[in-house]
């Protein structure tokens, strides 16, 4: 039997500066409602069959597709932090993973004779194939935020942890993204897996009948009206940002 853990992305945000008002922060997790393992080389092949069954298999031959509704959180929310998880299947591997959050639609198949290819993927959601070494990445330009996710076993304590990447992106960078779906958006937010290395890393996908698939741990306020002017670091570029769709 694999041994499993639970391991999260936190992204801490600023707090909203309300002053003369009052809002409340609450929280909601929010689990993938679709997603899709592609790989590079079946790039005509839906729903590739892997071992373990419920699995989402990530590595450097292949992306692994999610997508989550935040349109349930109540009108005018703010985001100010956030967290990003999944469940750890395979500890025996001690590597990290990156998870990225995408700008493209979240309007795939996810089942049947029309579900998710690479080729598909490549035509309209963001995948490429790097030709300096074949492995399956995302198009830079339609990167909006990069972390890693560490699935280490030796340090099972460390399970809150980031780390980001050479993109330039940031903790903000994610805040604004999110926000940016709320506003003007359609409220879907589509993150990515890859791989690091060849090696497999398994994690929960969202029908596992025994561990949570990946999920958004949202921190938000509803400001009053009169404070609305008054929200701190991001606000403007959380309610000016316009997508690329």
């Amino acid at each position: 039997m694999m041994r499993s853990m639970w391991c999260r992305v936190v992204i801490v945000g600023a707090a909203a500066m309300i002053g003369a008002g009052t809002a409340v922060a609450a929280t909601i997790d929010i689990e993938a409602y679709k997603d899709n393992n592609i790989l590079r080389d079946s790039l005509d092949t839906a729903n590739p069959s892997t071992s373990p069954a419920n699995i989402l298999n990530v590595w450097t031959n292949g992306l692994a597709y999610t997508a989550f509704d935040l349109t349930g959180l109540p009108d005018g929310a703010v985001i100010t932090a956030a967290a990003f998880s999944a469940y750890d299947l395979r500890t025996s591997l001690n590597q990290a993973i990156k998870v990225d959050l995408i700008d493209v639609p979240a309007d795939w198949i996810e089942e049947g004779s029309s579900a998710l290819t690479y080729n598909i993927a490549m035509a309209s959601y963001g995948a490429q194939i790097d030709p300096s070494n074949n492995r399956a990445i995302v198009d830079p330009a339609k990167l909006l935020w990069e972390g890693n996710l560490d699935l280490f076993a030796s340090t099972p304590s460390q399970v809150f942890a980031t780390t980001h990447v050479p993109s330039g992106t940031t903790d903000q960078d994610l805040l604004d993204a999110l926000n940016a779906e709320l506003t003007s958006g359609d409220g879907l937010a589509v993150f990515v897996f890859r791989g690091t290395s060849g090696s497999n890393n398994y994690v929960a996908d969202r029908e596992n009948p025994d561990y949570p698939g990946p999920t958004l741990h949202l921190t938000y306020v509803v400001p009053e009206p009169a404070a609305v002017g008054l929200l701190g670091l991001g606000a403007v570029a959380m309610f000016g940002r316009r997508r690329r769709k």
